[in-house]
């Protein structure tokens, strides 16, 4: 598919593939009761691929039927300073999710992280970039598995039937 196509099929396939990239790493964090879960992933996800695509359009009418009036007036156009301000943006949101306990803990970072790869695999499924998007999925949703059992072991405590059941229902969704 063209870069520069844009179809409703082809806003619709980068819309959808946001969401679902989105909505397959947030589901395991909602199951898990964190902070932003299933449908704040979406719509992040969702949001960055939509503004990725705006930029995009916004990039194609300028080189193409805006073109005379760009060089009439002086136009300068930096496409990547949406996205930017993207990762900006949700680096103000992650900010919010994290948390120092009464016990001295930080809480929150790993919600606050999720949220941004979720952000750029918006913005790289708003830009046609597929591959990328399914790669950082799976390897995404493979890391926060394996973590989870990386500290539940190094926390010196034996893994019980709930963290079982914890397991089965987050492979549930891959």
């Amino acid at each position: 598919m063209d870069v520069t196509s844009f179809s409703f099929s082809a806003a619709a396939l980068r819309l959808l593939l946001a969401m679902a990239a989105g909505g397959i790493v947030g589901y395991g964090r909602s199951k898990r009761d964190r902070a932003a879960g299933f449908r704040t992933y979406i719509l992040i996800s969702m949001g960055a691929a939509m503004a990725a695509l705006i930029v995009l359009y916004e990039y194609a009418m300028l080189q193409g039927p805006w073109q005379d009036i760009v060089e009439e007036v002086g136009l300068k156009f930096d496409a990547s300073r949406l996205a930017a301000q993207m990762i900006a943006g949700i680096g103000f949101l992650g900010a919010g999710t994290i948390i120092k306990s009464s016990h001295q803990q930080v809480k929150g970072l790993t919600t606050a992280t999720g949220l941004f790869v979720s952000v750029c695999m918006g913005i790289a499924s708003g830009v046609g970039y597929y591959a990328l998007v399914l790669i950082v999925m799976f390897i995404l949703v493979l890391v926060l598995i394996a973590m989870y059992f990386i500290f539940s072991l190094g926390s010196g405590r034996m893994l019980g039937q709930s963290d079982l059941m914890n397991a089965l229902n987050m492979v549930d969704y891959l």
